[in-house]
């Protein structure tokens, strides 16, 4: 018996052109997954470095604010000592409101390399740490005292509210009598003769409550977002005329973060300013 073949056979171009379209069906989605991967990863790395570029400008412009609040009051001090050399009076009182307005401009770089200094201990890393129970009441008190003289050579009134109640905070006790200082004293710089400052102190749920209004200037709206920041004036020749930093807010707006605290301002210009802040009681 004879056998014999049978061949079947189909054509493969079919699923040639098929996987063919398959691969730049495959093509195609991988080079549209990695170009929107790309764009992704753009899109995010520059939401990424949004913060480091405003920190990065912030410390520029910072660098370069101190460096002009530097520069002004040496640039004065070198310029009397010039013009003292170059004179060479023979008036003792020359000689005397010289050496006055070299004491005083030495004075006002130490005051900013001061709070320099503090600005930066305030945003270490050991910001935070040695917190402890201090009478809020008991410091504004002193402060009250310490102040009354200079609010009465400028013919401010100085009052005390809600002082009754021994209000204990969390913090530090140095800087918290520096936050309360540097409110009174700027309420008593921007406060016209025969005007008042109040303190008040009271407590709200599980927070002390501390209150410095003025009767004086008051802050324009545009101003008030920038208060705290640093070297901001609001009254640039009157805050320099008087010896301002620029840094007092700043200081105070740093501690209050330190505290893990809360600080605001409501003003209307002409009718003074409230500034408002709020501490963790202690316990």
């Amino acid at each position: 018996m004879d056998w014999g073949y049978l061949q079947i056979g189909r054509s493969l171009r079919g699923l040639d052109a098929e996987r063919e379209r398959l691969w730049w069906a495959t093509q195609t989605i991988v080079v549209l997954a990695l170009s929107v991967a790309g764009l992704a990863s753009w899109w995010l790395s520059g939401l990424a470095m949004r913060p480091l570029l405003a920190a990065y400008r912030q410390q520029e412009q910072f660098t370069a604010d101190a460096a002009h609040e530097l520069r002004a009051p040496l640039a004065n001090l070198l310029a009397v000592v010039e013009a003292h050399k170059t004179q060479l009076s023979a008036d003792p009182l020359a000689g005397e409101r010289a050496l006055a307005v070299v004491y005083g401009q030495g004075q006002r770089l130490s005051r900013l390399i001061s709070d320099l200094l503090l600005l930066a201990r305030l945003d270490g890393p050991e910001a935070g740490a040695g917190l402890q129970s201090c009478s809020l009441t008991q410091i504004a008190r002193d402060l009250l005292e310490e102040t009354s003289e200079g609010a009465s050579i400028a013919e401010v009134q100085l009052r005390l509210q809600g002082g009754d109640d021994d209000l204990q905070v969390l913090g530090v006790e140095s800087e918290l009598y520096r936050l309360v200082s540097n409110l009174l004293l700027n309420a008593i710089q921007y406060t016209p003769p025969g005007g008042e400052v109040v303190l008040r102190l009271r407590r709200v749920g599980s927070h002390g409550l501390l209150e410095v209004q003025d009767s004086g200037i008051g802050i324009n709206p545009a101003d008030q977002q920038r208060i705290f920041d640093r070297f901001f004036r609001s009254d640039p020749g009157r805050s320099r005329g008087q010896g301002g930093t620029g840094l007092g807010l700043s200081i105070v707006a740093s501690i209050v973060r330190r505290h893990h605290g809360q600080i605001s301002v409501a003003s209307v210009p002409g009718s003074g300013s409230v500034f408002t802040v709020k501490l963790p009681m202690a316990g």
